[in-house]
């Protein structure tokens, strides 16, 4: 059987400090946007997480067109 190099496989599952690295952003302003609903999130025990595609979408959401 070939091992599988899990480094090279796309992260789809991303904790709220992957999600600050990704997005550039402070650990309240992660909080702030599952809080306010904006950004959905799953609980597993005591760990959030969030689909690496929602922060995208919700970037993508906030398209400013002036």
């Amino acid at each position: 059987m070939d091992k599988v190099n899990i480094l090279n496989v796309d992260r789809v599952w991303l904790n709220t400090r992957d999600c600050m690295n990704y997005l550039g952003v402070s650990r309240d302003f992660v909080d702030d946007l599952r809080e306010s609903g904006k950004l959905a999130y799953y609980k597993v025990g005591h760990t959030i997480f969030v689909k690496k595609e929602e922060l995208d979408r919700l970037i993508e959401n906030c398209k400013v067109i002036d």
